[in-house]
């Protein structure tokens, strides 16, 4: 159980709304989402649990709002211009995801855990529309590689499964012990590094 803090000073509202959900993005990947708890959550922000309702409505609307952060901040790291060359398209996409999590561990963490929980990770159904946005990006995008001749036909989800997989992996190495630090700058280039290996080994016609 999180240690109880006494209530601290009074904080502009929407400051105290950002930090709910920032220390209740660590419980949860702390404990998980099924012992996540309003009482912890109040004591890491300071103020009493009825205190939480004057900003969200309940248990369930704190854990909607975190998944739907953690999972617009993926999408929203992935978008690019559709008009570049393929290649360099999606490459600058698994390059920006890749810095949007090292720069994130907390919800590598999160992201981990609820996969090895759930099989599907945080939910998207609030996020669909954006989610839906980038993966048809991704397959225009993949569709003018083939037709370049740059890129081998992949399945969107499979290529998506296949790299997001390595990146939360080699991520997750690197902060074993350190999540609630970013990851170093040195160990994201090199994650980088494997990463857009992987997707040119991936995605490179396969020869006859």
């Amino acid at each position: 159980m999180a240690a109880a803090r006494k209530p601290g000073p009074r904080r502009a509202s929407g400051t105290t709304r950002a930090l709910i959900l920032d220390e209740a993005e660590k419980l949860i990947t702390q404990q998980g989402m099924e012992e996540f708890r309003l009482q912890d959550l109040a004591a890491r922000v300071g103020i009493r649990p009825p205190s939480i309702f004057a900003h969200y409505q309940g248990r369930k609307a704190i854990t909607e709002a975190v998944s739907r952060r953690v999972v617009d901040g993926i999408f929203a790291a992935l978008r690019v211009q559709e008009d570049r060359d393929p290649a360099d398209a999606v490459r600058t996409m698994m390059a920006g995801l890749v810095e949007h999590l090292a720069h994130n561990p907390v919800r590598v963490r999160l992201l981990m855990r609820e996969l090895a929980q759930s099989g599907a990770g945080v939910e998207l159904s609030q996020s669909q529309p954006l989610c839906d946005a980038v993966t048809a990006q991704l397959e225009t995008l993949l569709r003018r590689g083939v037709a370049t001749g740059q890129f081998r036909p992949v399945p969107v989800h499979s290529f998506m499964a296949q790299i997001f997989g390595a990146i939360l992996v080699n991520l997750s190495w690197f902060r074993i012990c350190e999540w609630d630090q970013p990851v170093p700058e040195q160990q994201v280039e090199e994650v980088k590094r494997e990463t857009l290996d992987l997707v040119t080994r991936y995605l490179s016609p396969r020869k006859p």
